[in-house]
């Protein structure tokens, strides 16, 4: 597995597990939803971002 693959799946899996317990302190959707989709999409992007910038000072 790539570490791309594999940093996408760690960060889905720990959204997952974020968007349950936000779902136990909760009844908002729109929390819901920026929890979920804040750190499945946005976790991966971030160290993508930060990958990129260390390959360029090295």
């Amino acid at each position: 597995m790539e570490r791309d693959s594999l940093v996408t799946a760690v960060c889905v899996a720990l959204a997952v597990g974020a968007w349950l317990v936000a779902a136990q302190l909760t009844d908002s959707d729109l929390v819901l939803w920026a929890v979920l989709f804040g750190i499945g999409l946005g976790g991966p992007a971030l160290y993508r971002y930060a990958a990129r910038g260390t390959e360029n000072a090295a």
